[in-house]
């Protein structure tokens, strides 16, 4: 019967020992793959800049010049005659006070209706 040719694993068979010439010739070789590998990388890429609508100093500017204007707007109703058709409409800067009245209860009834309607996590689920 011919022999099986075992598979050494761990801790079989006999390993040489590395001679001198051996063990110094593959390290030379790595060493000029490395060498020549960093030549090769291409330079990092610069960051993209931001969108202009992201940067905070553009916010900041958009905040101020949306209140600027606001405040232009208001002021300018102090020489401008407005004659309100249901006379709380004539009221000094009813325009401003109302829309701001009227987005402050979106948000509390969009977030009582988010109570009413919500689901458990678990409502898709099968089981």
């Amino acid at each position: 019967m011919p022999r099986k040719k075992q598979n050494p694993g761990k801790g079989q068979g006999k390993k040489k020992a590395p001679t001198k010439a051996r063990a110094k010739a593959p390290v030379k070789a790595k060493a000029k793959a490395v060498k020549t590998q960093k030549a090769k990388r291409p330079a990092p890429k610069k960051a993209r800049p931001q969108h202009w609508l992201v940067r905070p100093e553009t916010i900041r500017r958009l905040w101020i010049g949306g209140l600027f204007t606001l405040a232009v707007l208001v002021a300018v109703e102090a020489w401008v005659y407005t004659h309100g058709y249901f006379g709380i409409d004539g009221i000094f800067a009813f325009n401003a006070w109302f829309g701001f009245a009227a987005c402050v209860a979106m948000i509390f009834i969009s977030n009582g209706l988010g109570k009413l309607l919500k689901r458990e996590d678990t409502y898709y689920d099968l089981d």
